[in-house]
């Protein structure tokens, strides 16, 4: 499905970690589509989530939207046991609600801590404080 710019991903392969910035609205679908978007490339046993959501609207955040995402998450769960996922998110708000879709999804793997500062989630993740956030080109 094209990415129509909701999202950028880019890969880090020191951490193996994928790092997803979305700049749109944050919903279920697009979090799908960006999260098989990057499995059509790497192998999602062994690649970390980094869902950079400091550039989102969190407008259409519901409990529908998180209920959806934990079924598709749930899925793969048994896959990513040895994975990590992290969210960035740039305000107290976003880290609520986030911290409230942790909650939700607790027992789907692997868990998704919320982080307002870039370099704890760096350091959670290992990226290297010179790797771009942001993909080339």
């Amino acid at each position: 499905m094209p990415n129509k710019q909701r999202y950028t991903i880019k890969y880090d392969p020191v951490s193996q970690t994928i790092i997803v910035r979305f700049t749109t609205t944050w919903n279920a679908q697009t979090n799908i589509d960006a999260f098989n978007h990057a499995i059509e490339r790497y192998d999602v046993t062994k690649i970390n989530f980094l869902w950079d959501l400091r550039r989102a609207s969190f407008s259409q955040f519901s409990i529908q939207e998180i209920k959806k995402l934990r079924a598709f998450r749930s899925d793969y769960s048994a896959l990513r046991g040895a994975t990590k996922s992290c969210a960035l998110v740039d305000e107290s708000v976003k880290k609520s609600l986030m911290q409230l879709y942790h909650e939700i999804n607790l027992g789907v793997g692997p868990d998704t801590p919320v982080f307002l500062l870039e370099h704890e989630a760096r350091a959670y993740l290992g990226i290297a404080p010179t790797v771009s956030f942001i993909p080339e080109g």
